[in-house]
């Protein structure tokens, strides 16, 4: 916060945020408390399962453990304990706050995937049922994803989870067999090696959306405000709009209504962009910004409208969304969509004119 004390001001930021966090303890809750934890199992599914993996490792065997790791874990486990009880306490709580969680959390995990990682040179037979279990892991998610595409009965849909849960046994089959044959200690290294590189895919995957990357990330858990949405084509429509009328993508006249800090962030290089509360007497701008719903006579008679979504926000109260399959899959959820509406002068059209008209009534 203070740049290693370079600037001192990041102090006073850091104290004013201790009023801001007390005051959330007296406020609504944002979200359900229970979205919490399954955000971090959606999100986090690679470092809850190697976390499990080395509480289980370390409690049931005594090689590895020694006062000094014993101390480690116990810290490292409280912490995941208590952050995770005080975040589904607190009523202003919102999912990306498990940022304080994340470090903890893949601390242990790290460690142990270090237990689990093969100390000599992987056999082919091992590389053979990673490969396979892998491949299991991707038919898993496909058919997961089939289920939501087509409407089916019951009976389908309970074919398609029986489908799912073939999927699971076979992999433990094939671990078993593969142990019968060739020892439990290669057997752990291909069930090792396969599941770590699914867990991977899907980690990448899972950020990929929670980077704001995806035109849908309005439906990501972590999605704690509205998202943009036809923000970029709003400023194509309107860059051309003025090369059009000036030869220049920047230099048209814009006028916004709505006082928000995204539409002054998308046109913050237009030196005739300006932000007002109601248009001045006898002002025509070449174009209008409006809150969808709002009724501006002038506009209706000397502009042409276009309306954009501007915002979206989730719109679902629960934990997850109703169809949680569509949701894993594709990421497809209820939204909220807020439009904007922007007006373009008449007159600046090849067959357009404006009409005189009486401001004072405004």
């Amino acid at each position: 916060a203070t740049l290693f004390l370079l600037d001192p001001r990041g102090i006073g930021a850091w104290f004013n945020g201790i009023p801001e966090y007390l005051s959330g303890w007296f406020i609504p809750a944002r979200i359900p408390a229970s979205r919490i934890p399954i955000a971090l199992l959606v999100y986090e599914l690679m470092a809850v399962i190697f976390s499990l993996v080395l509480v289980i490792k370390y409690f049931t065997s005594s090689e590895q453990r020694t006062p000094g790791k014993t101390r480690l874990f116990l810290f490292l486990a409280l912490w995941i304990v208590l952050g995770l009880s005080l975040l589904m306490l607190y009523p202003g709580r919102l999912v990306s706050d498990l940022v304080w969680l994340v470090l903890p959390l893949w601390i242990l995990a790290a460690i142990g995937i270090t237990f689990l990682i093969p100390g000599e040179r992987v056999k082919s037979v091992a590389v053979s049922q990673a490969l396979f279990i892998l491949l299991l892991s991707g038919l898993f998610w496909y058919t997961l994803a089939a289920t939501t595409r087509s409407q089916y009965g019951i009976s389908q849909y309970i074919s398609h989870f029986a489908i799912m849960g073939g999927i699971l046994a076979l992999g433990g089959l094939t671990t078993v067999l593969v142990a019968m044959g060739w020892g439990w200690k290669v057997s752990s290294s291909g069930l090792f090696l396969g599941a770590a590189s699914a867990l991977l895919l899907y980690s990448v995957s899972v950020m990929w959306g929670a980077s704001n990357l995806r035109q849908n990330q309005a439906s990501e858990l972590l999605s704690g405000t509205p998202s943009t949405d036809q923000t970029d084509l709003a400023e194509k429509i309107v860059g051309e709009f003025s090369s059009w009328n000036t030869g220049f993508v920047q230099y048209i006249e814009i006028t916004s209504l709505v006082d928000a800090p995204s539409i002054k962030w998308a046109f913050r290089e237009y030196p005739d962009f300006n932000s007002r509360s109601h248009l001045a007497n006898d002002s025509m701008p070449d174009i209008v910004i409006t809150a969808e719903g709002s009724d501006i006579p002038s506009l209706n008679a000397n502009y042409r409208g276009e309306d954009f979504v501007w915002w979206t926000s989730p719109g679902w109260q629960g934990s997850l969304p109703p169809d949680t399959a569509r949701w894993l899959a594709f990421r497809e959820a209820p939204l909220v969509k807020e439009k904007v509406i922007f007006w373009f002068r008449s007159d600046l059209f090849k067959d357009g004119e404006t009409e005189a008209f009486d401001y004072s009534d405004n």
